[in-house]
């Protein structure tokens, strides 16, 4: 009888032991680093490119603004190249670049940079570092705020109470029979309160704590794991030159 495993039962298995062993591998920790790190980043890039377009733009008219435009640009691929590195040292993701034939002269230089489709999808990609930024950063810090506060339930128990709430049915149902033209409905109905559970015992705190472990390492930390995977991908994607934009140097 064969023993042999089928491709999905491997990959469900392989998916689990990456589940099951993000606490004990090194690199979530770097891609923990790196998704803090997204929202302060995104903060940045959306002020430098908001105010660097809305500036070069309103002085266009006066041609003040082309350079200003252009600076922007310049900037933009410059923080995207910083993005790589970081997507290769934080991520373990290589976002792989292809060398360009330098252009003769300023205006060749200013040209390729406003036509070149890299510099657009740089633009998008440092946008888009704050608006995911912004939502990963508050997920993953809510957890973590969450996991600690339960795993230090029993330092602090004594003097703040730990108070758990949560609707709490009273028991009561109530049957309902309604009758319509050529319909009846019967249905049971009853009324929820809010109740709480208040901490006042080492082995109830120390019971919460348990639940931040399990929180911390085998929710927060796969969801960080999910998240850099998701955004590497992304990173290469708007961060690799296309096949059409692809030149050689012969």
């Amino acid at each position: 009888m064969s023993t042999k495993n089928s491709p999905e039962t491997e990959h469900l298995g392989g998916l689990l032991g990456r589940w099951i062993g993000a606490p004990t591998r090194m690199q979530t920790y770097r891609n923990l680093l790196y998704v803090l790190l997204l929202f302060p980043r995104g903060v940045l890039y959306f002020n430098v490119l908001v105010v660097g377009f809305a500036t070069g733009l309103g002085l266009v008219v006066v041609l003040v603004g082309i350079p200003i435009v252009a600076g922007v640009l310049a900037v933009a691929t410059g923080l995207a190249a910083l993005e790589r590195t970081l997507a290769r040292v934080l991520l373990d993701v290589e976002v792989p670049v292809d060398r360009v034939p330098d252009e003769r002269g300023l205006w060749g230089s200013v040209k390729r940079l406003v036509i070149d489709l890299r510099t657009w999808k740089a633009v998008a990609y440092l946008v888009s570092v704050f608006a995911f930024g912004t939502a990963a950063f508050g997920a993953i810090a809510s957890l973590m705020a969450t996991s600690w506060s339960f795993l230090t339930a029993p330092l602090y128990y004594e003097d703040a109470s730990v108070v758990a709430y949560g609707p709490i049915p009273r028991g009561d149902f109530t049957l309902d029979i309604l009758f319509g033209w050529e319909t009846l409905l019967v249905g049971l109905r009853t009324t929820f309160r809010l109740g709480s559970w208040r901490i006042e015992t080492l082995s109830g705190a120390l019971f919460v704590a348990c639940l931040g472990l399990v929180l911390l390492f085998f929710v927060t930390l796969p969801l960080v794991n999910a998240i850099a995977s998701l955004w590497g991908r992304y990173a290469r994607l708007m961060l690799t030159v296309p096949w059409y934009w692809r030149r050689s140097d012969g």
